[in-house]
């Protein structure tokens, strides 16, 4: 597993949401919001084949 799917499925088990901000052929940027407000606190911007295979067609952690 990478690390960025790694880092993806701790900040989903700790409670929190993440949503797609934006797709492109050169990859994924997923914004890291707040379990409670769902607030942003983060982007994770990657390229890697295995995140965007773990996201597949979803657009927010709950979808």
């Amino acid at each position: 597993m990478s690390e960025e799917v790694e880092r993806l499925r701790r900040w989903e088990e700790s409670g929190a949401y993440w949503e797609v901000v934006a797709r492109t052929p050169g990859g994924l940027v997923i914004a890291l919001l707040t379990c409670d407000l769902r607030e942003e606190v983060d982007r994770l911007r990657s390229d890697d084949p295995e995140l965007a295979s773990y996201v597949g067609e979803r657009d927010r952690a709950d979808d």
